[in-house]
């Protein structure tokens, strides 16, 4: 029985929240099998139909595989020569940073067994910004709101894979555009189709470009601070700090603005007065400690001990998950220029 035929074994990879393992409090689980589908695998094998069966789900926490990804992985390569899989599904990992990358890494290893393998999330996902030219990716929403339409797509592109059936382009499947270059036969020489991009663009018409360019964006680090016992340093967090009760009515992700808080006099973050605020993880050991996402009783220990200058006065806040590319850049830059203007040095900047 050949590919074309033989009923397909399949694997499912997701994370403890669509595992239905637990929230954020169980980001640190290490990874495991489950036999059989889990959760949204039941839309995994229906989109099989009778071509296959999902032979067992592989769940790991967020947290886990990317602090022990050598670990991680040397399990799910072991989980893999077990089962012997013929395709791997990795989410759909939508925007959740942290799963978007475990996806990714479960695609490059499952490929590398020369196992065909295809995960989706979010355009804007880490995921794809790391490893969008190594792997095959289908674009989703921001959030988990089209599940069954997200790994239908995959299955379906999956099968192929397997099949050996002939890809098309990016365009022509769905999956997100890998910036991989492929000779080919045109229908028109090179230099009419420039000339009529050319005129389309003059007219104002909507054209696309035959070989777009994708870079990954460069910042130059700043030079190193010459004596940091003269620095004035500011703190920064993305993890969602905020004042008891919230009374400045900051989101917990999704953000749209950044907050600014007064520390003067300030020796230490009380839990008393300032609380975590955050959909991105589990909030109470923060909550009880603010000081763990925004290290205030830790620098001034610094600061008294004349190894840093001083602290800046004003810390800034924001939730940083699920939050678009365009508004983070435009939050970055409104920061950056108050913190120049304020005279700060360098900045701690804590992340969830």
């Amino acid at each position: 029985m050949n590919r074309q035929e033989k009923q397909l074994r399949c694997v499912h990879y997701l994370n403890q929240f669509f595992g239905q393992a637990g929230g954020e409090e169980k980001a640190n689980m290490s990874l495991q099998m489950i036999e059989g589908s889990v959760g949204a695998g039941a839309v995994f094998q229906k989109a099989l139909k009778d071509e296959g069966t999902v032979v067992a789900t592989i769940v790991s926490g967020d947290n886990y595989f990317i602090e022990e990804q050598e670990k991680a992985l040397l399990e799910f390569n072991r989980i893999l020569d077990e089962i012997k899989p013929d395709l791997v599904i990795a989410g759909p990992a939508f925007g959740a940073g942290r799963y978007g990358l475990a996806c990714a890494e479960v695609c490059k290893a499952a490929q590398q067994k020369g196992i065909a393998a295809v995960t989706a999330m979010f355009p804007e996902n880490p995921g794809v910004l790391e490893h969008r030219r190594e792997i095959y990716i289908f674009p989703t929403r921001e959030r988990s709101i089209d599940m069954t339409s997200a790994i239908e797509k995959m299955v379906s592109f999956g099968k192929k894979l397997v099949r050996g059936t002939p890809i098309g382009t990016a365009d022509e499947e769905g999956y997100l555009p890998r910036g991989i270059r492929k000779p080919g036969t045109a229908s028109e020489p090179g230099s009419k189709r420039a000339v009529d991009m050319l005129a389309m663009k003059i007219r104002g018409e909507p054209f696309k470009t035959e070989i777009p360019v994708i870079l990954p964006e460069q910042v130059k680090p700043a030079p190193p601070i010459r004596d940091i016992s003269k620095a004035q340093i500011a703190l920064v967090t993305t993890c969602g700090l905020i004042r008891k009760g919230n009374p400045d009515g900051q989101v917990s992700g999704r953000s749209e603005r950044y907050f600014r808080h007064s520390i003067e006099g300030l020796d230490e973050l009380r839990s008393t007065e300032w609380e975590a605020f955050h959909s991105g993880y589990y909030n109470k050991i923060a909550s009880e400690d603010p000081n763990y996402i925004l290290p205030l009783r830790q620098m001034r220990l610094l600061e008294s001990e004349k190894f840093i200058g001083k602290i800046h006065p004003w810390i800034f806040t924001v939730a940083g998950t699920g939050t678009p590319v365009t508004n983070s850049k435009r939050m970055g830059q409104q920061m950056a220029q108050e913190l120049v203007d304020g005279g700060v040095d360098a900045v701690l900047m804590t992340s969830a």
